[in-house]
């Protein structure tokens, strides 16, 4: 490992746990929070309707099941949704939009699908677009009897964040004989409201196990994290953080293990790096893990 400022790297790193997190600013993004809603009577006889016949995979939505779904969601996502476009200036305010889209879709049977969707909150302005806007995961999941729409929330709860949220599939797996999905969410403060010095981007990647009637968030793994420091007058600080992994599968197709090299880099100058890998644990039903 080559020789490094330990007393500047100290000052990098202290820099980002004092100001990653002393955004002054609430209302900015949509809320990092839990709920669940049942569904019952006409209205999930219309879901089930809808749902019961696709296939598995990540299926256009019909607009007026897009905008029938949208309703359940908590009241608090819409005003989060509102408040947030209305930091965005006078131009934007009164423009909040919402759309829906399935990122997969899980058929298990006739009477059991399980469907992982994504909420965006965005302007309808031309000068924003597909530029900025923030996005949400939900489970729907629909039986023989009910149906339930459920938010997973990516993140800790924060009134003074600025984070926006981007969410795609990323692969589909087998873990401990069962079906599995990779997800990822990328983030980032590059914020209309309030753009400032300071910079972070943020993709993770989590895997959620298939346990009808239920399912499983069984691990997170952090794909690349960059955070930079801008002073007036100095050169930038850029600390970055990356992995790569690799994953070993049994006879059968279902992760063995996932070996995960990380590496640490503050101004292009490596700081740390390593190892961790995640083992599936039989008995526990949940990976095990490890850092070397």
């Amino acid at each position: 490992m080559r020789n490094v400022n330990i007393a500047a790297v100290s000052k990098i790193l202290i820099a980002i746990l004092l100001f990653g997190s002393s955004n002054l600013y609430s209302g900015l993004n949509l809320p990092q929070s839990s709920a669940k809603i049942l569904i019952k009577g006409k209205n999930h006889q219309q879901l089930k309707k809808y749902f019961e016949p696709l296939e598995d995979g990540v299926p256009s939505i019909d607009t007026t099941v897009e905008k029938f779904l949208i309703k359940f969601f908590p009241k608090s996502f819409d005003e989060g949704c509102k408040e947030m476009i209305a930091t965005w200036g006078k131009g934007a305010k009164g423009t909040a939009s919402k759309v829906l889209r399935v990122v997969f879709l899980k058929n298990h049977s006739k009477n059991l699908q399980q469907v992982f969707l994504a909420l965006t909150c965005y302007s309808s302005t031309s000068a924003f677009g597909d530029k900025f806007y923030d996005e949400r995961l939900a489970l729907l999941t629909i039986d023989s009897t009910s149906s339930s729409l459920v938010t997973l929330p990516h993140g800790n709860p924060c009134d003074t964040c600025s984070d926006l949220s981007r969410i795609g599939l990323n692969e589909e797996w087998k873990i401990g004989g069962k079906n599995a999905v990779s997800i990822l969410f990328s983030t980032s403060t590059k914020n209309p409201c309030c753009e400032g010095d300071y910079l972070k981007e943020e993709v993770i990647e989590k895997y959620f196990l298939f346990d009808p009637p239920n399912i499983k968030d069984l691990l997170t793994i952090v794909k690349r994290r960059s955070e930079r420091f801008h002073r007036d007058n100095t050169i930038d600080s850029v600390v970055v953080y990356e992995t790569n992994s690799n994953i070993n599968k049994d006879a059968n197709g279902s992760i063995l293990t996932i070996d995960v090299d990380y590496s640490l880099t503050v101004n292009n100058t490596p700081i740390n790096q390593g190892v961790m890998w995640y083992a599936w644990d039989k008995k526990l039903k949940n990976f095990e893990s490890n850092r070397r």
